[in-house]
């Protein structure tokens, strides 16, 4: 006879975040925890349900059969959870919310979450404008918009008088063609986005800082016709 568990949301929330970053401290960025909260988390879940569910190394974790098999569920818990929720706790919420992000934001890390807040406020009209940080930043001044997610400087996270809050960080990489070859002192041809772009600067300030020449050859707004 199978055993009958209750499985804490909040302990699923952990796992599925997990299972999505990647990572440990990814993780506790979404949830709000700490690594080490999170790893004891996924710890007292795998207890639970006496079975391994991520496999850790290193520099990877991958997720085991059970775990992919309970992902599914989990996801499926949580939505159910989120929309009981929300259905009880404001029924009545009406309006409209208007919000901002970059494009690569919003084609990767967001869908999820806009569709998981219009089956959960049925009743609000939610708006959402793609743009560069900055174009976005300055019309969240000018209260264009309710809420913006943005990309920041680490510098501009130690002045005490920003606004907002971090949702996670991410590296920034350099990226070129399989064959390309780059010696000393050639200059180096970029592919960017207009101005104002925060990856833009950063990458003409680092190359500068080293002394390397570069010139724009390619600007693109768009996300799929940089990678192009």
């Amino acid at each position: 006879m199978p055993r009958t568990l209750n499985l804490d949301t909040g302990l699923l929330r952990c796992f599925v975040a997990v299972a999505e970053t990647g990572s440990f401290t990814a993780a506790g960025a979404r949830v709000l925890r700490s690594q080490s909260a999170v790893s004891l988390q996924i710890k007292r879940l795998e207890e639970l349900l006496e079975s391994r569910l991520i496999e850790r190394s290193p520099r990877h974790l991958a997720l085991t059969p059970s775990g992919e098999t309970l992902l599914v569920r989990a996801r499926d818990i949580l939505r159910l959870n989120d929309e009981a929720v929300a259905a009880v706790d404001a029924p009545g919420i009406r309006g409209a919310v208007s919000v901002g992000v970059p494009e690569d934001f919003a084609t990767v890390h967001m869908p999820d979450v806009f569709a998981q807040f219009a089956r959960s406020f049925t009743k609000v009209d939610l708006r959402v404008t793609c743009d560069l940080t900055l174009n976005l930043l300055a019309r969240f001044r000018r209260d264009e918009f309710d809420l913006i997610l943005i990309k920041r400087e680490p510098e501009q996270r130690r002045n005490r008088s920003s606004l907002g809050m971090r949702v996670w960080r991410e590296r920034l990489v350099w990226i070129s063609g399989p064959h390309t070859r780059i010696d000393r002192g050639e200059t180096l041809n970029l592919v960017v986005s207009p101005e104002p772009c925060v990856y833009r600067k950063r990458a003409v300030e680092a190359l500068k800082a080293k002394g390397w020449n570069a010139r724009v050859v390619y600007e693109c707004a768009a996300l799929s016709g940089a990678l192009a």
